[in-house]
């Protein structure tokens, strides 16, 4: 994603048999909003996500990727603890030069206070 914008987002998942952390989804429309993004991640069950996020600051047109650790309460025991485990694993998978965000409830992901992190 760092290098030439191909990718809106990612959304990853932790695969069925609870060992690898693999890849769900691809936005590859990069005329898609924030908004677009939290519609699709809301309505998953926990999903890792990195997103390119457009943004304004000082009058200049910005973009950085942001970590979402999306974990919803409806999530079961088990399984927010493998999510919380299997983080950092994700984390070294990816590199350097994201900025994290987690959430567990869609008023954690307001574009305002995710913006306000990035900067």
């Amino acid at each position: 994603m760092k290098l030439g914008h191909k990718y809106k987002w990612v959304l990853y998942k932790i695969s069925d048999d609870e060992k690898f952390i693999v890849i769900d989804q691809v936005e590859r429309d990069l005329s898609k909003t924030y908004q677009d993004f939290l519609e699709v991640l809301i309505n998953q069950p926990a999903r890792y996500a990195v997103i390119d996020v457009d943004y304004q600051h000082g009058g200049l047109q910005k973009s950085k990727l942001a970590l979402v650790s999306w974990c919803p309460e409806t999530c079961k025991i088990k399984e927010k603890m493998l999510f919380a485990s299997s983080k950092e694993e994700l984390k070294m998978g990816l590199g350097k030069g994201f900025k994290e965000i987690q959430a567990c409830d869609p008023d954690e992901l307001d574009f305002g206070d995710v913006v306000d992190k990035l900067r």
